[in-house]
């Protein structure tokens, strides 16, 4: 078995048998399907048994609700392909890109990442955001981890295709105990990653994301709180371990306190007075400024200017926000 597929599934009923038709009608047919049923209270269940029943190559795992990481665990343990795949259940892929990824990686490579598009539910199609890195080789674990880290390449584990031997029966285990739910992608990607040599990235479209601009994730980010704590759990297991990520990890620290203040969930951070010291720091400032929009750091360095300017981006967001929901109410 070369290609092992694994499909995490939470009531996606309305989405799920276009996930599965996308790698059935694949021309790269060595491969298995992993459905995981995480608990769905949906149809989902019944769909998973009626495509395994149709085909021997889809085997379905029914378990109890324990979320996203947990449903990849599950679908990891039994995973026999050489090589691995993530897929979100309202996702689908591209024809051929199977192929196009397995071409690639069998030429010796840890990890190869292809093109996605995001699609909105009237079948708008919004191109993924910008990354450094979309085409080329990355050698080297430490490069391939400030890569990520640093947000310099697609973070996701969806669209990609791995060596299944990266993702042992533990990588799951730090996310679920520290309660991880935004940001598990970049965590896996760097705890696999200390152990890829050789990546690469294409441009060639291979994965099909389901956007919805109004859903929580679409419009989510962490607290300073919550994203200082997922920064303590990749220092103490990867960071601490690569002396070149250590003045980055100062840097990323302070930039969750920027972006927290133009939050409009949040509000000023209670951090601001002690990373504010990072942004007068040259050693870290040019960083802060890589890893940080710019509109989050005008007047940072000027505490009272600072504290009106994101009241004034908190609160005009707020309006923008209320606006679209009333439209939408109308519609």
């Amino acid at each position: 078995m070369e290609i092992s597929i694994i499909v995490p599934i939470y009531k996606v009923e309305k989405y799920l048998q276009r996930c599965i038709d996308s790698v059935l009608s694949q021309d790269f047919t060595d491969w298995e399907m992993i459905l995981v049923d995480d608990g769905s209270p949906d149809r989902c269940p019944e769909i998973c048994d009626e495509n395994a029943y149709k085909d021997s190559r889809i085997k379905v795992i029914h378990k109890a609700n324990g979320g996203l990481i947990s449903a990849r665990q599950a679908g990891v343990r039994i995973a026999s392909g050489k090589y691995l795949m993530h897929l979100d259940s309202d996702d689908w892929l591209q024809p051929k890109a199977l192929s196009t990824l397995y071409n690639q990686i069998i030429k010796g490579y840890d990890m190869v990442r292809g093109g996605a598009q995001r699609i909105t539910p009237d079948g708008k199609i919004i191109p993924l955001e910008n990354y450094k890195i979309t085409n080329g080789e990355v050698i080297g674990s430490e490069n391939f981890l400030i890569n990520i880290y640093t947000g310099k390449v697609a973070p996701y584990l969806w669209g990609a295709l791995y060596r299944a031997n990266l993702f042992d029966d533990t990588v799951f285990d730090e996310s679920i105990e520290n309660k991880i739910s935004l940001g598990e992608d970049v965590v896996t990607n760097m705890l696999v990653g200390m152990k890829i040599n050789k990546a690469l990235y294409i441009e060639d479209i291979v994965y099909n994301y389901a956007y919805n601009p109004n859903s929580i994730m679409a419009s989510s980010a962490v607290s300073d709180d919550y994203g200082k704590r997922l920064e303590s759990l990749l220092y103490r297991r990867i960071i601490s371990k690569y002396p070149e990520l250590e003045s980055w990890r100062f840097a990323k620290y302070a930039s969750y306190t920027f972006t927290t203040c133009c939050n409009p969930n949040y509000g000023f951070s209670s951090y601001y007075d002690k990373d504010v010291q990072y942004l007068k720091d040259p050693l870290y400032a040019n960083k802060i400024r890589e890893l940080v929009p710019a509109k989050f750091l005008r007047f940072a360095t000027y505490k009272p200017l600072y504290k009106l300017y994101t009241w004034a981006y908190r609160t005009a967001l707020k309006i923008i926000r209320r606006q679209k929901n009333q439209k939408t109410k109308l519609k």
